[in-house]
């Protein structure tokens, strides 16, 4: 798909929603696949659960994978198996809009490169799970924790300048190409 504006767009509002956007390759445009849940209200409980599995997400103008959670929703997200490379902003964004949203994240198995921002942002209510991904040479850095939650990042590739920043450091250290809580108080 080559796209002018969002190559792949998916979203739900007061409602239940599965989604699986698989198997894609989707270039150009604004961004390539964004994907939105919304609740008006704390006594509809609601929940958008979407698995973005083995896509190609490459040279789009902003965020290559998107998944937002807004107000009272619930947002679970699996992004796994995919390439995203070459995007001009973050490479993976999971984020929220407000304290009421619950939105959780496992990234796992991703060859995140390249990209113009952060490789991955995750902003999310729980710990949030980024393992076994490729994150390397992406204009920002390569995780930004943007949520006051920790993030299970271990066992991913930072690239050979931040691996051995983390070898030499031997133990918790804190490094330029990882927003968290060495750099923030706030954030997990």
């Amino acid at each position: 798909v080559w796209a002018t504006g969002v190559g792949i767009y998916y979203y739900g509002s007061n409602s239940e929603l599965e989604v699986e956007v698989s198997g894609n390759d989707l270039s150009g445009g604004t961004a390539g696949i964004y994907g939105q849940h919304d609740s008006g209200s704390n006594s509809y409980p609601y929940a958008l659960t979407a698995r973005v599995l083995g896509n190609w997400v490459h040279d789009t103008g902003g965020v290559g994978i998107e998944g937002y959670a807004s107000y009272y929703s619930r947002f679970y997200a699996e992004v796994r198996g995919n390439r995203v490379e070459g995007n001009a902003g973050i490479g993976i964004y999971q984020h929220y809009v407000s304290g009421y949203a619950q939105h959780d994240a496992v990234l796992t198995l991703n060859r995140v490169v390249g990209n113009g921002g952060w490789g991955i942002n995750v902003g999310a209510t729980g710990l949030s799970r980024v393992v076994y991904n490729d994150i390397d040479a992406n204009g920002a850095g390569a995780l930004y924790n943007a949520g006051a939650y920790p993030i299970d990042a271990r066992l991913n590739w930072w690239g050979q300048a931040t691996t051995q920043a983390m070898a030499a450091g031997q133990g918790t250290v804190n490094l330029a190409a990882i927003y968290d809580v060495y750099d923030n108080s706030g954030v997990g």
